[in-house]
């Protein structure tokens, strides 16, 4: 029961399909589902960052740091995995400053249905020259800036910089991913991830 209760979940938020056949699948990746969730998340996590820096204690603060280092120090070793992880940390350490269970829940369920554009493209992340997290340092940077000034505007900019220079990378890789040239031409239509790269 608690699997089932899991599961029927996981299809209720997004972040999976139930087919006809009750059978399960990860979403299919599609660059319009990709901008919507780009624009949602950078609404709301953008709004939780500007709450963060009015509501955070020293120790949520001292909480963030310690993410961002984890990330820039796994950014520097180039271990893209570990850059992931600490990166997710950092974000909910912020989101979770806002003081907001509503905020968290509803941001928690917008990663969740990210995740297939993420584990779609992390082999080229790992071979990429520059990835997405050597960009990703400096928008951290500024998000601690303005957290450390407690200036809510700056916060949230910040952290919306950060979605949306992701997100611009995010379709120029999902994109990449296939060769078809109808799908250069018309880049509303759903892309199917080969399954190599969808399973890295």
């Amino acid at each position: 029961m608690p699997v089932r209760e899991a599961v029927s979940r996981l299809v209720t938020e997004g972040a999976l399909d139930m087919l006809p056949n009750r059978t399960l699948r990860v979403p299919t990746v599609s660059v319009g589902r990709l901008d919507e969730l780009i624009d949602a998340r950078a609404a709301v996590e953008s709004h939780a960052a500007a709450r963060a820096a009015e509501r955070m204690t020293p120790a949520d603060f001292t909480a963030i740091k310690a993410a961002n280092e984890a990330y820039s120090h796994a950014v520097d070793a180039a271990d893209v995995p570990a850059a992931v992880a600490a990166n997710e940390r950092m974000h909910f350490a912020i989101y979770r400053a806002a003081k907001s269970d509503l905020l968290v829940s509803m941001i928690e369920m917008l990663w969740l249905q990210s995740g297939p554009y993420l584990a779609s493209i992390m082999k080229r992340m790992q071979a990429a020259q520059e990835t997405l997290h050597d960009r990703g340092v400096m928008h951290h940077f500024n998000i601690l800036a303005a957290l450390a000034k407690r200036d809510p505007i700056a916060a949230a900019e910040a952290l919306k910089a950060d979605i949306l220079d992701a997100g611009v990378w995010y379709r120029q890789q999902i994109l990449t991913l296939d060769e078809s040239a109808d799908l250069k031409a018309d880049s509303a239509r759903p892309v199917t991830v080969k399954d190599k790269a969808a399973n890295p």
